[in-house]
């Protein structure tokens, strides 16, 4: 059975429009004004944003070259230790218990550090718990000690003493 040929639509020819009509532009002067203003603000807007992301990449070369990212680390730790201490997270108190023959002066006296010095002072966060009580435990009358972090502004530690 032959195919049953219905009535086509017309299809509009290549480049030519549906409708027939030819796109409408607009009129007048203040029409051609407009237009032509809102492509002047188009490439004012594009080169500033390319401008500032240009000085941006300066920018960052130059802190390069400066060397101000070499020591990031150093930085962050210190911005860290600033706002710890700025929201009282500092030391300030050292509390020791069941020393008889030490007295509290040879307990801070080996909590004294050679780059920071005092315990007290140091931002909390830094203060080092194993490390201070390997410290304490190396004085002579010290058997066991336990360093322990009281937020948000104490140290405790407890010392067992060697017996005589």
């Amino acid at each position: 059975m032959p195919a049953v040929k219905g009535k086509g639509r017309k299809t509009p020819a290549k480049g030519k429009r549906k409708g027939g009509g030819r796109r409408k532009k607009p009129q007048g002067v203040w029409a051609n004004v407009k237009d032509m203003s809102a492509r002047v603000w188009e490439g004012v807007l594009t080169y500033t944003a390319v401008g500032f992301a240009a000085l941006a990449v300066v920018v960052v070369l130059m802190l390069f070259a400066g060397g101000y990212f070499w020591n990031i680390s150093e930085r962050v730790e210190t911005l860290t230790i600033r706002a710890a201490k700025a929201m009282g997270f500092s030391v300030e108190r050292v509390t020791v218990k069941g020393a008889t023959y030490l007295s509290d002066r040879d307990i801070m006296q080996s909590l004294w550090d050679d780059q920071t010095g005092s315990i007290l002072g140091r931002s909390l966060l830094n203060v080092d718990a194993q490390d201070a009580r390997q410290k304490i435990e190396n004085l002579a009358w010290v058997e066991y000690a336990a360093v322990q972090k009281l937020w948000p502004n104490t140290v405790h530690v407890s010392v067992r003493e060697r017996k005589p």
